[in-house]
């Protein structure tokens, strides 16, 4: 019996190469075949599989070149782009699609910037520089193709930053000089997208940092941050299927940014405000895949996220006239991720004989999870279809969950096995894993590492500590921020990390070159002025409305303003909180402040008369004025307000709000920061409601349920804390990022960007969240 066992050994590598190669379409397969004989060490096993791969005459790679490539496979309009089919069919490319042919560099700028076989242009030279306005940008090396464009890892000259170029081109047998001229214009008018009110906010949506468009040659650029450069799911889909599990949590990160993009409003590039926005082009191409991922690996033991890229509003520009056009509304962006999750759990987009996998054919499903089975039957109407992005969602999550490994993930040998043979089985496998595991793992290094070289560089660990960020610019800096605000109070007040010191006097401990000069401003607009008009390095500000386009920002934590009242002990059945039911419209909180309501049971409060409080923070004022009272014109905030409201500290504020109930019979009410009021228990956060919505409640408990007033605070200090997701996605009414904004201009000391680093740290989030504000670390 042991003598079989090398034999088994030696199959698998032929195993391997031919479950990759098998994968691919003909027209692919040949060429992925003929690059991997050159390898001397393989040339043993090609003639074995050659017959198998290539079941009628395979001519040789010289022959190759000739050869017209069969017409490919063409999936169901609804499932997106074809992603084997070339949309430059008059180049004749020997490949089959000039976008996938590594090898036509340009190695003379002046005469050589088409392919000599084809015709299509040419792939960009290593050490190109390409300038923008917000920089040049030096080409480092072609990482591959992403949809209709080609794919470069760059570095920004100046700050020395890593980033990733997709080129798209207009080669001149599709476009004609004036239909280039209005595609180059239309690209720097609609490359990129921004919330409409300011607010900061990861759609986990990739944007560009910048969009150029080339003077001289058919050729535009999309500058990208590096995890532009990660790999699609289209490429991991090449290593194996998905698991059930795995598709539920990418289809959850896909609806949610979808919910984000349809429901609100953008602002383009060009400064048109649109209401929602559709992707238009989703595609396996289009979703990147950033993190800690592996097929078949335990969804609690991943960390990952899909992130939505190349949006139809500015890749359409590029689409060659002859391709017909798809239709782009938000319906279509659910169908196609309905096939994108079908083609996911089938491990591949077509059959073992090259015909598209078919969702109306039940032998085409690989997916024992019925109930996820008829969710992406409905995401692509072919069942009773979802209203919108929302609602998908909400149903996704209220799926019974599965706890079950499909027997379709097993070898075909394993489940074809008689119950005398098992454990046979087992033996073999196990040794047959042990002992062509090298073999096994050099060869899927050789066939899968390459398309994935930019995923190291993409998921750069987060450094641990304030003394890891290196390279501090020398020099003494000046930076701003809103006198008593949020932060100089986070960074000059004592006791907040620990007994007698400093947020500032940490940091300097730990960065004892930083040379940083403290200056306060009248206000956050004065403090965002001071760095636009290089009066200041940089400023520390909540975002709450749209930068100047010559300014950039680094959020490092985040903040809200929650409404606080009363929480006696000694009446709490007679309580606001009580007769509020912990909650209070964002309506009645204006009504409130707007002095048009005098006595608490005008909405549904105790009969008491209102007293009404606001913080001396003027930053925090100006924020309550903004959202709550619905008056972007924040600098007469004090007289917008009803001329009644008290101003006082928040230590004071919250004593006459208990004293006010306690000894005076009146209803206070107050706002402050949330940073500045969620270790205390003397007065009570009220909940946000939004007219047609449930209330909000910041604060939630350990177990993830959300505060409410028969719950001692008190008694439970330490077991509660900010509800981080519900800051971080903006959906607290009052929530706003804390940002450092610094310039753009690369002549300017990046200090800014340098002190965010800092802060971004993991020793730096969690002395943030110490605090007060909100972050991921505790």
């Amino acid at each position: 019996m042991l003598k079989k066992f090398p034999k088994a050994v030696s199959k698998v590598p032929k195993a391997v190469v031919t479950a990759y190669l098998k994968r691919y379409p003909q027209k692919l397969r040949l060429s992925r075949f003929n690059k991997l004989k050159k390898y001397s060490w393989m040339k043993s096993m090609w003639v074995e599989i050659r017959d198998e791969l290539f079941p009628e005459e395979t001519p040789t790679t010289e022959e190759s070149s000739s050869i017209v490539v069969a017409k490919p496979v063409l999936l169901p309009p609804a499932a997106g782009v074809q992603l084997f089919n070339s949309p430059y069919g008059r180049y004749s490319c020997t490949q089959g699609n000039p976008l996938n042919c590594d090898s036509s560099v340009i190695t003379d700028e002046e005469f050589e910037r088409a392919c000599s076989d084809c015709g299509f242009p040419k792939l960009l030279p290593v050490k190109s520089l390409i300038k923008g306005q917000l920089g040049t940008y030096r080409i480092e090396q072609h990482i591959g193709r992403r949809g209709i464009g080609f794919q470069y890892a760059a570095t920004q000259l100046g700050v020395n930053q890593p980033v990733v170029i997709k080129e798209y081109l207009l080669p001149e047998r599709y476009f004609n000089a004036e239909e280039i001229r209005q595609r180059k214009q239309g690209f720097k008018s609609l490359a990129g997208f921004s919330l409409a009110d300011g607010r900061i906010q990861d759609l986990r949506c990739l944007q560009p940092l910048e969009a150029i468009a080339d003077e001289i040659q058919p050729r535009c650029y999309l500058i990208m941050d590096e995890r532009g450069g990660s790999p699609t799911l289209n490429r991991y889909l090449s290593l194996g299927l998905f698991s059930p599990l795995q598709v539920r949590a990418i289809l959850q990160m896909v609806l949610q940014s979808l919910e984000f993009l349809h429901g609100q409003k953008f602002r383009l590039p060009s400064g048109k405000i649109i209401d929602g926005l559709a992707h238009g082009n989703l595609s396996l191409d289009s979703l990147l895949l950033i993190g800690n991922w592996e097929p078949g690996a335990d969804i609690e033991s991943t960390d990952f996220f899909v992130y939505l890229c190349d949006l139809a509003i500015w890749e359409q520009l590029f689409q060659p006239l002859t391709v017909e056009s798809k239709i782009h509304n938000q319906s279509q962006d659910l169908v196609t991720l309905g096939y994108i999750a079908f083609y996911l759990l089938a491990g591949n987009v077509t059959t073992d004989s090259g015909q598209a996998l078919d969702p109306k054919i039940e032998n085409h499903w690989n997916c024992l999870d019925l109930d996820l089975k008829h969710f992406i039957l409905r995401l692509m109407e072919l069942e009773v279809p979802f209203e919108n992005a929302e609602i998908a969602r909400q149903e996704l999550l209220r799926l019974p969950k599965k706890e079950f490994i499909s027997s379709s993930f097993l070898p075909e040998e394993v489940k074809l096995l008689p119950p005398a043979k098992k454990k046979y089985s087992r033996l073999l496998i196990l040794l047959m894993s042990m002992l062509g595991l090298g073999v096994i793992g050099g060869l899927v290094w050789l066939l899968f590492a390459k398309p994935q070289s930019s995923v190291a560089e993409s998921n750069t660990p987060v450094p641990c500590c304030l003394n890891k960020i290196k390279a501090i610019p020398n020099g003494e800096f000046t930076y701003t921020a809103s006198a008593k605000g949020i932060w100089e109070y986070i960074l000059l007040e004592k006791d907040l990390i620990r007994k007698s010191e400093t947020l500032e006097e940490r940091i300097q401990t730990a960065q004892p070159k930083l040379k940083l000069n403290y200056q306060p401003s009248e206000s956050r607009e004065e403090a965002i002025s001071k760095v636009d008009s290089g009066k200041a390095d940089f400023a520390i500000v909540p975002l709450i409305e749209p930068l100047p386009n010559s300014l950039k920002s680094e959020i490092i934590a985040y903040d809200g303003l929650v409404p606080i009242v009363a929480f006696s002990y000694s009446q709490r059945q007679k309580g606001l909180p009580r007769k509020l039911k912990g909650k209070i419209t964002l309506n009645q909180l204006e009504q409130l402040y707007s002095g048009n309501i005098n006595y608490w049971d005008e909405i549904k409060g105790p009969t008491v008369p209102v007293e009404l409080y606001a913080p001396q923070d003027k930053e925090a004022r100006e924020i309550f004025t903004s959202r709550v009272l619905n008056n972007q014109q924040t600098q007469n905030t004090d007289n917008l307000m009803n001329a009644q409201v008290r101003l006082l500290s928040e230590i004071p504020m919250m004593r006459a709000v208990i004293k006010d109930f306690e000894d005076r019979q009146t209803g206070g009410i107050g706002f402050s920061s949330i940073s500045k009021i969620v270790g205390q228990c003397s007065v009570y956060p009220l909940a946000l409601q939004n007219k047609g919505k449930s209330p909000i409640q910041p604060l939630i408990m350990d177990n993830g349920k959300p505060i409410n007033p028969s719950i001692d605070l008190c008694d439970r200090k330490g077991s509660y804390h900010p509800n981080i997701d519900l800051f971080k996605t903006g959906k607290y009414p009052l929530a706003y990022p804390i940002a450092v904004v610094y310039p753009r201009d690369n002549d300017r000391s990046p200090i800014g960007e340098k002190f965010a680093q800092i802060l971004k740290t993991r020793e730096g989030q969690r002395l943030l969240g110490k605090t007060g504000l909100v972050t991921g670390e505790e």
